[in-house]
């Protein structure tokens, strides 16, 4: 994951947002992966979304998941993000496996190494 101290945005905008919303930072990594999914969402709706004259919206689930499966070079908070034809958005999730007590969790040791650790994609997983 990219150094998310070094983002304008993040720094600036989002954390600020999140700490006024919730009462204190965020208390996972998994926050700014949620706000890149929110946004790939976003982003295909405004792009498959049909307006009617009348001032309707209707959203065509084949258009909605055609734009979603076509994003290509998101830039998002979790990295460069292209989505396949599977509906995945993330181009490899790693998994690492440390030994307690020293984890890279509040009061364990951010530079613990793991004990095991694999980066798959998902068409790499899938029988």
């Amino acid at each position: 994951m990219r150094d998310l101290d070094s983002n304008r945005f993040y720094g600036q905008e989002l954390l600020p947002a999140y700490r006024e919303s919730f009462g204190e930072s965020p208390t996972a990594i998994f926050h700014a992966h949620a706000f890149d999914a929110a946004n790939l969402i976003f982003d295909a709706l405004r792009r498959s979304a049909l307006q009617g004259e009348d001032g309707y919206l209707a959203v065509p689930r084949s258009e909605f998941r055609a734009a979603l499966f076509a994003t290509e070079g998101y830039d998002g908070f979790s990295g460069t993000l292209d989505c396949t034809d599977l509906g995945d958005c993330q181009v490899a999730s790693l998994i690492s496996i440390y030994a307690t007590p020293g984890w890279p969790v509040e009061g364990g040791r951010q530079d613990a190494p793991p004990v095991y650790s694999q980066s798959l994609t998902l068409s790499e997983v899938l029988p």
